[in-house]
């Protein structure tokens, strides 16, 4: 089975966690995010269980292009931050335990970030 999801808006990647004394915690804008991408990968497909089998996955995160002249049709590199597999992991973070049973399934990864001369989002399509 395969699944394509477009999350619109500008990609959000993974922050380092916060740390109160000896215990980690998840902020704010993590939480956020992970909510959001789960809700639109429940809406499209929404699993009895978490997946247990090989899952391949594939996201391309298209950023704001500040500047005139990309060509829509050909997807210019974004070399910015944030790094692509910050990018990767709030997804990866997200489906844990929910759609997946842990992101340890996923044995193929395809992934790039480039610019956009429409709207920033970000597309995800997950094969099982």
């Amino acid at each position: 089975m395969k699944i394509q999801i477009e999350i619109m808006g500008p990609p959000r990647a993974w922050q380092r966690p916060g740390q109160d004394g000896k215990r980690r915690y998840d902020t704010d804008q993590n939480k956020t995010v992970k909510e959001s991408i789960l809700a639109h990968v429940l809406a499209k497909y929404n699993p009895d269980k978490p997946i247990a089998k090989p899952i391949t996955l594939t996201a391309i995160f298209y950023m704001a292009q500040k500047t005139e002249g990309c060509d829509p049709t050909h997807c210019l590199p974004y070399t910015n931050v944030p790094d692509l597999d910050n990018l990767l992991k709030i997804i990866k973070d997200a489906l844990n335990k929910k759609f997946w049973v842990d992101d340890r399934y996923v044995t193929k990864v395809t992934m790039e970030k480039c610019y956009t001369n429409h709207r920033p989002r970000t597309f995800i399509e997950i094969e099982f």
